[in-house]
This record gives structure tokens, C-alpha cells and sequence, in this order.
């Protein structure tokens, strides 16, 4: 076990040893053993803060220190903000050893006191001394109290010790007066959900931890799990008592608000939900983390999605068009807004939408091959279609999917050695692709070369042995139906139905 000289040693040099030599960020302050005066609200925002929020936090807890220096807490608080920052950029040792210095300060301000305790084996946890940070915790433990360092025990220990051990550590902690429920809270369903295979059985934790720690955050966990159930009514319900009135649940207004136009039939109260959403989104989203980038796009993908079920065609244009232009992921919101218009039967209204789309964004192949596709599966503008696809072959002229969809418009238009060309070129493109080698073999039967059409069409089977179900009732296939080969090649039973564009998908 550890001194406290010793403790104070590893962190002012050991850890240091080789890394690097540059000055630590903060000096020390003078000794004292008084508490911090400061709302909890800023540990957990600095536990739960957004990686951009970071900074800001610093600012904040370093004023704290310089407001009342003898403070072990803000010490500690300060300490936490910079191992949250070396955690978002592992380059930046400053901040790690900034991190160090001031546990070994809170530690020397107050070491009756868990701060400084705690701290230190964060930073002891954050180098991969895990063992040497328990130990720092055990001694915590013999000269302070508090929720926090029982906390940091269960969860340091988390991966050596069982399940129940772990649960029993956290439960301990957050059954202690002034604890912090919604920073345990989330510990605790992650053990709970690895304990146990039954989600019934997870539910049924959950809720009970919720009745008996209220305020946690358990709600959202069970929410979140009867949605995946299929209790979509049950999760409306938790999500509605937990975001009226309160500004800071927005991602759980955002669930809520999916479930409600796609499985409850309230989309008014969905569009509702995402309009409010929607005004409350930060006007420059560039220094924001990666994940809340994709926040804006997908509350405006989501709300175009809704105004799609109204037939609101003119609200659910600009959403989309809103949702592609804001999107760190073009291709992938692109898809979604092509499904969901397919899914509605909205063909006409996706192609006056890509179109817009193409007038600000014209260099994206997928863009372009979409819109090939809706204009030649539906509305039958096959020249149109063409045209589409060359230009999204001419930006991205390793896609296989692109000749095989130019090929299906040629198809279409009964130009059958133009499609055989093209499936040929996604084939060579792309060997593996089972739906381009399928219908190479429907254009070379139709052309009337039997054997190249059968070898082609074993081709296609062996990459997806699916595809013989569809070979078998498939009228391409007429001219070599009755052929010994054609019966072998088709003779497996499959019943799931095949995936990919395919000629005879018509």
C-alpha cells in the first residue's frame, strides 16, 4: 500500500519518468484542508460533458481554483477536466500531467478528505496502473469517507471481480448521502446488462433501481429497452415524463419522436417534437464532436421523414434538403431519404428532390445513381435513367452497382446486347457482385447463347445460392429452361427472398 510522501513522489516524478519534460501546467497552491463550495451540477457536467464542452469546463473549474485556492475539491474537479481532455487527444501529455499535479495538490490540501484520493487514481487508471490505483483507494478508504471513492472502486475493480461484486460496490455508493445518481447510474446498467442474457430480467433490475434511486437515470435505460422489445407505447410514455420540462433530455425527445411517426401513427406530435428540436440546434455545429455534427441531420432527416407520412411533400423537401447539406455523411443520408421515399411510394416527389439536391451537390455519384434509379423503376423515363447513371459512372467509375444499374435501364429498353455490355463491366469491376452476374446471364439467354448464359447463371448462384429460387420461375431463363445444366444449377431449395437489383426483379 501506498504513503502519502510515496503517492505524492509518483505523481510529481515517476510518472514523468521518460515522457516527457516540459513544466507542469499549473503550479502548486498553498496547503488547507477546506472543502469546495460549489454546486454538484459541475461534477456532473464535467463527467457527462460533450468532448467541445471540454475547454470551456477548464476555464471554469481553473477560476474556481483561483476564487478559493485551498480548495481540495476544485482541485479534484480541475484534475477530472484534464484527464477528460488527454482522453480526447492522447497527444496532449500536458494536460495528463496537469491532471497529476493537481490530484497530488488536492491530495496535500486535504488528505482527510476523498478528493485527492479519487483523483489520483484516475490519473493511476488513465497510465494502466489500475493496481496501483486501487491500493491508492484502499488507503483513501482507511482516512476518508464518501460515495465517490466506493464508486471508483467498483469501477476500477469492475473487470476482476464478478458481477454481484461489482453491483454491490456501486449500489453501495450511490445509496450514499450527496451522491451523484446520474454518474453511477449508467455503471450500473452496463454490469447489469452484461450480467444477465434476459432482457425481461435486465427490465425488471432496472426498474426496481429506478423506484429505489429516483432522479438516477435509470428511466432512460428502460425506455430505451422496451423500445428494443417492441413496447414502443410503454417507452412513449417513460420518454414523455422525463423530457417535459426539461430542456437537457433533446436526444430523448429525438427517440421519442421517431418512435412516435414510425410505430405509434402520432406523427403530428413527432413533427412537433422535432420542430422544437430543430429550433433549439446550435446555428454552428463546426467545432462540435462527431457525433453531435450528425445530430442537426438527423433531427431534419427524421423530420422530412414525418412530413413524408403527412404528404407534405413541400415541408418534407426542404427538411431533406436541409438534411443532406448538414450531413458529415452524404451517401448515407442520401440512402435513407431514397428509402423513404421508395417506402412511401413517393417516386415523383424523390426525383424533384434529387434534382434540387444536384443543383448544390452535383459531384456525388450516389446522388445521380439514385436518381437514375427512380426515374427508370417507377416512371419508366428509361433515357433519362441512362443519362444518370453515366454521370454518376463518370464521378465514381469503380462503383459496380452503377453499370449494373445502367444495364437494367438498357434492360428495360429492350437494348439487350448495350445491358450485356454493362453487366459485363460490373462483373469485371467487381467479381463477387451476384446480382451483375445474374443478369448478364438473363442478357445472354435472351440473346439466345445458351451455354455462356448458363455458366454465368452458375456463377451467380455459387456467389448467392439464393438466386436459384428466383432462376427457376425467372422467364429470361425460357430458352434454357429445359436444359440438363439449367435443372442442375437450380436444384437447391432456398426460400428467403433475393437481395440486390436483378433483371427479373421487374
Amino acid at each position: 500500500m501506498f504513503s502519502i510522501s510515496k503517492i505524492s513522489a509518483l505523481a510529481l516524478a515517476g510518472i514523468w519518468s521518460g515522457i516527457c519534460t516540459a513544466q507542469p501546467a499549473l503550479k502548486p497552491v498553498s496547503a488547507g484542508s477546506k472543502a469546495a463550495s460549489l454546486p454538484e451540477s459541475m461534477e456532473e457536467r464535467i463527467w457527462t460533458a460533450d468532448d467541445e464542452s471540454l475547454r470551456s469546463l477548464e476555464k471554469e473549474a481553473t477560476r474556481l481554483i483561483q476564487t478559493t485556492p485551498e480548495s481540495a475539491y476544485n482541485h479534484f474537479l480541475l484534475s477530472h477536466t484534464y484527464l477528460r481532455i488527454f482522453a480526447v487527444d492522447q497527444q496532449d501529455v500536458e494536460s495528463l500531467r496537469a491532471a497529476s499535479e493537481l490530484a497530488t495538490q488536492s491530495l496535500e490540501l486535504a488528505p482527510d478528505q476523498e478528493y485527492g484520493y479519487v483523483a489520483m487514481a484516475e490519473v493511476l487508471e488513465v497510465l494502466g496502473q489500475t493496481a496501483k490505483a486501487l491500493a491508492v483507494l484502499n488507503e483513501g478508504m482507511e482516512r476518508a469517507s464518501g460515495w465517490r471513492l466506493q464508486f471508483s472502486k467498483a469501477r476500477l475493480s469492475a473487470d476482476q471481480s464478478k458481477a454481484d461484486d461489482t453491483i454491490a460496490g456501486l449500489t453501495s455508493a450511490i445509496e450514499k448521502p450527496g451522491s451523484l445518481r446520474r454518474i453511477i447510474a449508467p455503471y450500473l446498467v452496463i454490469v447489469a446488462q452484461a450480467k444477465s442474457s434476459s432482457a425481461n430480467t435486465t427490465l425488471r433490475q432496472l426498474e426496481r433501481w429506478s423506484v429505489q434511486f429516483p432522479g438516477a437515470g435509470f428511466e432512460e435505460s428502460i425506455a430505451t429497452l422496451q423500445a428494443e422489445r417492441g413496447n414502443f407505447t410503454e417507452a412513449h410514455q417513460i420518454y414523455q415524463g422525463l423530457h417535459k420540462g426539461d430542456a437537457a433530455y433533446q436526444k430523448l425527445m429525438f427517440s421519442d419522436a421517431v418512435i412516435c411517426y414510425r410505430r405509434l401513427g402520432k406523427t403530428k406530435l413527432a413533427i412537433s417534437e422535432l420542430l422544437a428540436l430543430k429550433k433549439n440546434l446550435p446555428a454552428d455545429s463546426s467545432n462540435q464532436s462527431a457525433s453531435n455534427k450528425k445530430f442537426p441531420s438527423m433531427v431534419n432527416a427524421h423530420l422530412g421523414a414525418a412530413y413524408l407520412r403527412m404528404k407534405n411533400f413541400a415541408a418534407a423537401h426542404d427538411a431533406f434538403k436541409s438534411a443532406v447539406e448538414a450531413s458529415v455523411d452524404r451517401a448515407t443520408m442520401i440512402e435513407f431519404v431514397f428509402n423513404e421515399y421508395k417506402t412511401q411510394k413517393a417516386d415523383r416527389q424523390l426525383v424533384t428532390l434529387l434534382d434540387k439536391i444536384i443543383e448544390t451537390s452535383p459531384g456525388q455519384g450516389i446522388i445521380h445513381a439514385h436518381l437514375a434509379e427512380a426515374l427508370s423503376d417507377k416512371l419508366g423515363r428509361h433515357r433519362a435513367a441512362a443519362e444518370s447513371y453515366r454521370r454518376a459512372i463518370v464521378l465514381e467509375p469503380t462503383r459496380s452497382e452503377y453499370y449494373n444499374g445502367l444495364g437494367l435501364t438498357l434492360y428495360r429498353q429492350a437494348d439487350m446486347m448495350a445491358a450485356l455490355t454493362e453487366f459485363t463491366k460490373a462483373t469485371e469491376i467487381d467479381p463477387g457482385d451476384a446480382s451483375a452476374r445474374y443478369n448478364e446471364a438473363c442478357a445472354l439467354a435472351l440473346l439466345g447463347r445458351q451455354d455462356e448464359a448458363l455458366y454465368s447463371l452458375r456463377e451467380a448462384i455459387q456467389l448467392e445460392p439464393r438466386l436459384s429460387e428466383q432462376a427457376r420461375s425467372d422467364k429470361d431463363f425460357a430458352s434454357i429452361k429445359r436444359m440438363t445444366g439449367f435443372q442442375e444449377i437450380i436444384a437447391a431449395e432456398f426460400s428467403e427472398e433475393t437481395a440486390g437489383a436483378t433483371a427479373s426483379s421487374d
